[in-house]
């Protein structure tokens, strides 16, 4: 092989190297662009799992909130139906007594011809009034 023969066998080697080189190159950067748009893809993943996640949390939070008010409001209904028995005993009590009164009042009435009242509550002394 002459000269000439060698130069253009080594061109062409170093012309292939350069083409292998050139692909080999390119294909790191595509896959080095690939893996920055997969860091990206994966913050913003990232970050609206964590924004998933604190909106979960608030949500529990008002969940929470909302059973406390509830049984708050139970306790206030027990509390109120506890008084309303209450009052309803203190109101028999004093109707008792009304009627005690009033039967007490018919006994000592000389105008009553019997001394007392009928079932009904009437009798002379709702008369005169």
């Amino acid at each position: 092989m002459d000269t000439t023969g060698w130069i253009v066998l080594i061109v062409g080697i170093i012309l292939v190297l350069v083409i292998i080189g050139a692909i080999v190159a390119a294909n790191r950067k595509r896959q080095a662009v690939k893996r920055d748009h997969n860091r990206v893809q994966a913050t913003d993943l990232r970050g609206k799992g964590e924004e998933t996640a604190l909106d979960a949390r608030h949500r529990e939070a008002e969940a929470a909130q909302q059973r406390a008010e509830a049984e708050k409001a139970k306790i206030e209904a027990e509390r109120l139906q506890q008084k309303a028995q209450q009052t309803h005993a203190e109101a028999k009590d004093i109707h008792g007594r009304a009627d005690d009164n009033l039967r007490k009042a018919d006994d000592l009435d000389p105008d009553l011809p019997h001394g007392h009242r009928g079932e009904d509550g009437a009798g002379p002394a709702n008369d005169l009034r």
